[in-house]
């Protein structure tokens, strides 16, 4: 993912970001929201592991927040969060992502590459250009909180603009 990119994503969904409870038709969800914008980022599924899904979406949430105000200067790894911590105990990352087809719902997922395991599997629903820049983002927030010197990258380039 390009810093561009990176860019764009903060230029559509400026923040703050928090998560609450929802619903997806099926599961229930934690959903991820853009407050400013009040935009769907993304839904953390459960039907038992509410604990889990709850953690998943507070850990993005604050991811974004964390990008999105470049707190590379302020932050350390010995203080993120008991969410963050326990995301990177279950996926300790890298994260990348993944287009998966599916005849009812296809989306972008952020996948752990130490587990070839899903993380979210539901990044803005669809097969377009927003879904993919979605979860792009996601994974290089989560990235960036493995490796705290990256978070200063969004400040300097919204700087620019």
């Amino acid at each position: 993912m390009t810093n561009q990119h990176i860019q764009n994503f903060f230029e559509k969904y400026p923040g703050p970001f928090s998560y609450y409870p929802g619903s997806s038709g099926v599961d229930e969800t934690f959903d991820v929201v853009c407050t400013t914008t009040d935009s769907h980022i993304i839904a953390s599924h459960y039907w038992e592991a509410k604990a889990a899904a709850e953690l998943t979406a507070q850990s993005v949430a604050f991811a974004l927040n964390m990008l999105s105000a470049g707190e590379a200067l302020h932050w350390s790894t010995d203080r993120l969060p008991e969410s963050v911590t326990w995301l990177h105990s279950k996926f300790p990352g890298p994260y990348s992502t993944q287009f998966v087809e599916c005849e009812y719902m296809p989306a972008y997922q952020v996948t752990c590459l130490h587990q070839k395991d899903s993380v979210i599997e539901d990044c803005t629903r669809g097969d377009d250009d927003e879904g993919q820049l979605v979860a792009e983002t996601v994974a290089s927030a989560l990235n960036a909180l493995r490796q705290p010197k990256l978070l200063d990258a969004p400040r300097r380039l919204l700087a620019a603009i």
